[in-house]
């Protein structure tokens, strides 16, 4: 990885699928598509900012789909926020 750039590509983990496989996620996915039942991270990206930049490609109601999400530093007590949904697998 490149300063500053994104990370290579990840197969999701627990604690990926643990942040983005929640009820806040699908909430501000479906605002974006329309729908969102079911959600199941497949890979992702990250960057290190002043916290941590995402981009998962994850199964939506049976759709590729590529979110853009921030995760804050721990000591703001922000939580993720969903910047961008599109359809898509590429990351």
């Amino acid at each position: 990885m490149a300063a500053g750039g994104m990370s290579a590509i990840r197969e999701a983990d627990a604690e990926v699928k643990g942040q983005f496989e929640t009820d806040a996620v699908k909430a501000a996915v479906a605002a974006k598509l329309g729908a969102c039942e079911a959600l199941e991270v497949q890979r992702y990206r990250t960057q290190v900012v002043a916290g941590t930049n995402f981009k998962v490609h994850a199964k939506v109601d049976g759709k590729d789909v590529i979110i853009t999400a921030f995760r804050p530093l721990p000591h703001t007590g922000e939580a993720l926020s969903v910047s961008d949904v599109v359809e898509g697998s590429d990351l």
